[in-house]
């Protein structure tokens, strides 16, 4: 970690580093200075001193922390005192425990920044709370983000937005995994959506639909039967052999660790073989769903 003792040179020089490196990452992330103020919880003044090329001085350590926690990469990195950008933030704790099986990762993480990243020849696969985020509406997504306390109506549907143009990129391939009691509770407005109309419920499954076809078979949904795989009901996407995303509510838990992502990847993959329904049988049943149009 950076020396308090160094001379004024060498601050200068991490200084340097911090605003290339960070301004690299960005880059490579495509990711807004608004979006990345939202993520770190700065506001955009600090921003842009942070990445000015007229800056000369570090921030203050807490802020440095503060975004490599946000960003995922360590405060070495950032400083230039280490080639390694996907250590734990805390080198205190990978020193005494190793490499962190999980690291705990907010919620606007996941969605302005995760989904920035080049999957291209990854499979991702995705076993949602519920449906699957690419097929949502901005209504739905308005619906179900309007009273959350850490994420916007408009922040929901721009990460949602991401994760649509992932599969117009030249590689996507996701797999999806949900039980077939989901889709039915939710058109007879049932357990979680017994408040929404059946107007409502109706524009989504043709909205559904829509997105469902215009983007297979890039993307396939599979479904099982929740009552012979009762506690398949872990929410988890796994980018390759790369990480692994676990939500827990308000918060994610990511693992990069092999072991841990090789045996997430095998309870996926065990609850396809077993589906009840292939990618396109879950379409049909979409649209079997759907009222008649008189």
């Amino acid at each position: 970690m950076l020396d308090v003792s160094e001379s004024e040179p060498s601050k200068t020089e991490h200084a340097t580093q911090f605003r290339e490196r960070l301004n690299a990452l960005l880059f490579k992330r495509k990711m807004s200075r608004n979006d990345f103020a939202a993520l770190a919880g700065l506001n955009r003044s600090s921003i842009s001193q942070l990445l000015s090329d007229t800056t000369t001085r570090l921030p203050r350590i807490e802020t440095i922390v503060q975004i490599s926690r946000a960003l995922g990469v360590s405060v070495d990195w950032l400083l230039g005192l280490d080639d390694d950008a996907q250590r734990p933030a805390d080198a205190a704790e990978e020193a005494a425990t190793g490499r962190a099986k999980f690291q705990v990762s907010s919620i606007k993480q996941e969605q302005f920044s995760r989904w920035r990243e080049n999957y291209g020849g990854m499979k991702v696969r995705y076993l949602p709370t519920t449906f699957p985020d690419p097929l949502k509406s901005d209504e739905n997504l308005a619906w179900q983000y309007k009273d959350h306390p850490e994420i916007t109506v408009a922040e929901a549907q721009e990460g949602i937005a991401h994760r649509r143009r992932y599969l117009s990129r030249p590689g996507a391939d996701m797999e999806v995994c949900t039980s077939v009691e989901i889709i039915h509770a939710f058109a007879k407005g049932e357990y979680l959506w017994g408040e929404l109309p059946d107007a409502f419920r109706q524009r989504e499954l043709d909205h559904m639909i829509e997105v469902y076809e215009s983007v297979y078979p890039t993307f396939r949904w599979f479904c099982f039967d929740a009552r012979d795989n009762f506690f398949a009901g872990f929410p988890v996407t796994i980018f390759g052999q790369r990480y692994a995303s676990i939500n827990l509510g308000q918060k994610f838990l990511l693992s990069q660790d092999e072991e841990t992502i090789s045996e997430l990847t095998r309870e996926f993959d065990s609850l396809v073989k077993v589906a009840v329904l292939q990618p396109l049988e879950t379409l049909a049943l979409l649209k079997s769903l759907r009222p008649r149009r008189k």
